[in-house]
């Protein structure tokens, strides 16, 4: 029954995922950690601060906390609630790269998820530990918990219903605070990422909207009402359009946003050759299923992201968001033209290879922490299983579960530290999904941690596990009914969404250095500069193995500790030879533009002295052509030179080199940087080379201009 009721809040979430395909940048996986952002930082958040004004308002005006909490459930506490649930959303927006980057369609996946985890909240903190109060009928279960005998639907069930609430009411069978919610990341979208203050306004009204709805709501549960109620009931009835019209406008709104530039495509190789585009996207989704399809449109939601940044006016002077861009697109093309079937793929894992990252200390670690929240919500979360909950509870039971969570606890902090130490180089991250990810797992961490830690606070005071977590506050009436075993294993449950991978997807693109595939900072680069540094070309490709697996040739020899350094010199040697190659024909080409320039220079002089008697063209065409021969040797001389300081990085590489090992030599303790400041200088050429090219570029399109409008006159 549990899982059902999980399974209901976040299937709203995937439909929402399904309809904004079309503009979101998002992926599942940071839309299903700002869903557990909302159920484990959004809602203890609430309830915190709700306590805190209920009971200084009493205080101040001298009147009851229980009469404070009711009138608070329509004054205060909707704003309270509905500011906290899209806090996440306006945290993510003040960083650059999320806001230049992201769309309004991403916004309203966003809220709507913590939306949705926040309302599971409720509901677990209401039915989490009733699954002995549930009732079969058909197509799900019926809870004696309250008067209203609420519904949970099966898991099928479920399946056919739009936006479905985990427990259905008769006042309530549709996700409220997924909506909410969904509206109120439209708003933010409006009021952050569009111009003008005609959008920002209707951002604001759709925010107060849902504020007066979820205030009308409640009041109409505590019996009370108000002038324009009933008006309010009626648009509620429309509410389930509500989150299809946002993304609508959203979708129409992004169109704009993510056009592709002129100039900044980055194609497949298959719509390269298609007509429309689209089409050649369809090929390549469907040429090596399954694992094209996430390829395919995971490079669109990045080329979503990268013409968001340009549209918003993002300078990318490192070229680092197109360069991972770019990455993705080659390595998606590579892999359909060499894997002749799914499994060839090597960055498909085997199941050897799950089997094998079952027995790693850290996912066995992960599996026995996660246990006892297992247990108690999926093990002991259906009617015929009830008692194992109850098992859990008893005294000798209990105390193993307290020292697990104890140890738990321990591990999210550790968890919650190493995130937190990579703060500083979130902010740079070049890609805003990566950043948000990391962003709303330290969120889930901070809010998991704070509820696991006042619950066992609590219980370490004496509170029996049956107790409610809450009582003597006199909170919210979701969380006041919630046991302290059921929000004890609830924080503990929080481990899935702190935990790493312990194997990547289908695709994890092999992005350059310092870029994360994993959504977060990779965890031996804490905390440092997590932009990308530029890369030497690669070197030569090593030919295949003569002996493929399963020939029974004998196995390779184990590698070779000095081969690498063999092997980075071997290609070294082979990058200064093709330099020096390279610089040889840039002379030459220089030498050719060089001979062509002087020859239109000698035929101006010709014509102006009337020396040569086959002239027949006008000097100033004659001008023209001599600007269009600068113009290429201006760029021949560019060349040269670009190709004369590459070859000389490599004839100073060794000496550099020998500097620092006699730096080293000298002094264990020094810190040799001639290397260093050596490449540095050759990775800032490129740079150079192609802002400079730039405006020569521009100025032999102007001399080509002139050329033409002069050939065309009579």
């Amino acid at each position: 029954m549990i899982i059902a009721l999980v399974f209901a809040h976040v299937w709203g979430v995937i439909q929402l995922i399904f309809l904004g395909s079309l503009a979101r940048t998002v992926r599942v996986r940071t839309a299903l950690t700002a869903f557990a952002v909302g159920l484990y930082a959004c809602a203890p958040l609430s309830v915190l601060l709700q306590v805190a004004w209920t009971r200084a308002a009493a205080l101040v005006i001298g009147a009851s906390v229980y009469g404070m909490i009711d009138r608070g459930a329509y004054t205060l506490d909707p704003l309270i609630e509905e500011v906290v649930k899209v806090l996440p959303l306006v945290g993510l927006m003040m960083i650059a790269s999320i806001r230049r980057q992201w769309s309004i369609t991403d916004c309203v996946l966003t809220g709507a998820a913590a939306g949705s985890g926040f309302g599971l909240a409720e509901s677990l903190y209401r039915y989490g530990a009733a699954p002995h109060l549930a009732h079969p009928i058909p197509r799900g279960w019926m809870l004696a918990a309250n008067i209203e005998l609420p519904v949970v639907p099966s898991v099928w069930s479920t399946l056919h219903l739009w936006l479905p609430q985990g427990a259905i009411s008769n006042q309530l069978s549709l996700n409220v605070h997924l909506v909410w919610s969904a509206i109120g990341g439209l708003a933010v979208g409006l009021i952050v990422l569009r111009r003008g203050w005609i959008w920002r306004s209707i951002g604001a009204a759709l925010f107060a909207y849902i504020v007066v709805d979820h205030a009308t709501l409640n009041a109409g549960l505590k019996g009370a009402g108000w002038t324009g109620g009933a008006t309010i009931h009626t648009l509620r009835n429309q509410l389930w359009l509500a989150p299809i019209l946002a993304l609508g406008l959203a979708w129409w709104l992004d169109r704009q946003r993510q056009r592709t530039a002129v100039g900044e495509a980055v194609n497949l190789a298959a719509e390269q050759s298609a007509s429309p585009r689209l089409l050649g996207t369809l090929r390549a989704a469907g040429a090596r299923l399954p694992w094209s399809l996430p390829w395919v449109f995971g490079l669109v939601r990045m080329r979503r992201a990268y013409n968001s940044a340009l549209t918003s006016g993002s300078v990318d002077t490192s070229g680092t968001l197109r360069a991972a861009v770019v990455h993705a697109r080659d390595r998606i093309d590579q892999n359909l033209v060499h894997m002749k079937s799914p499994s060839a793929s090597p960055s498909a894992p085997t199941p050897r290879m799950w089997l094998r990252a079952t027995w790693w200390p850290s996912t066995i670690l992960w599996l026995v922490l996660i246990t006892p929240s297992l247990l108690y919500f999926v093990g002991g979360g259906w009617p015929q299983t009830a008692f194992i909950q109850e098992a859990m509870s008893r005294p000798g039971v209990w105390k193993l579960v307290l020292t697990l969570s104890v140890i738990t606890q321990a591990w999210m902090i550790w968890r919650l530290v190493a995130f937190v130490r990579s703060w500083p180089a979130i902010p740079r991250l070049p890609i805003g999904d990566d950043a948000a990810i990391s962003c709303l797992r330290i969120a889930c961490g901070v809010g998991a941690v704070g509820l696991g830690g006042l619950t066992l606070t609590r219980v370490f005071s004496g509170l029996s596990p049956r107790f409610s977590l809450l009582h003597r506050l006199h909170a919210q009436e979701a969380f006041d009914a919630a046991p302290a075993s059921t929000a004890l294993q609830l924080a503990n449950a929080s481990v899935w969404a702190m935990a790493r991978n312990p194997l990547t997807g289908p695709y994890s693109p092999q992005l350059p250095r310092g870029f994360s595939s994993e959504g977060g900072v990779a965890s031996n680069q804490r905390g440092k500069n997590m932009m990308p540094k530029p890369r030497p070309p690669a070197a030569p490709a090593l030919p295949p193995n003569p002996y493929p697996k399963g020939t029974g040739a004998p196995p390779e020899l184990p590698p070779n500790p000095y081969d690498a350094e063999v092997a980075r010199d071997a290609s070294e040697k082979q990058r200064a030879d093709e330099a020096r190659s390279d610089r040889a024909n840039a002379e030459a080409d220089e030498l050719a533009a060089r001979r062509a320039y002087e020859d239109a220079q000698s035929k101006v002089t010709a014509a102006m002295s009337r020396l040569d008697p086959w002239l027949t063209t006008e000097p100033p065409d004659l001008l023209a052509d001599v600007a269009a021969a600068k113009a290429d040797y201006d760029l021949a001389v560019l060349k040269r030179t670009y190709y004369e300081q590459r070859a000389a990085f490599f004839e100073n590489l060794p000496a550099a080199r020998a500097a620092d090992a006699a730096a080293i030599a000298a002094n264990p303790d020094a810190k040799p940087h001639a290397e260093a400041d050596l490449r540095a200088a050759a990775n800032a050429l490129p740079d150079a080379t192609a802002a400079a090219k730039k405006k020569l570029d521009a100025a032999k399109e102007a001399a080509a201009e002139q050329q033409q409008r002069y050939r065309k006159k009579p």
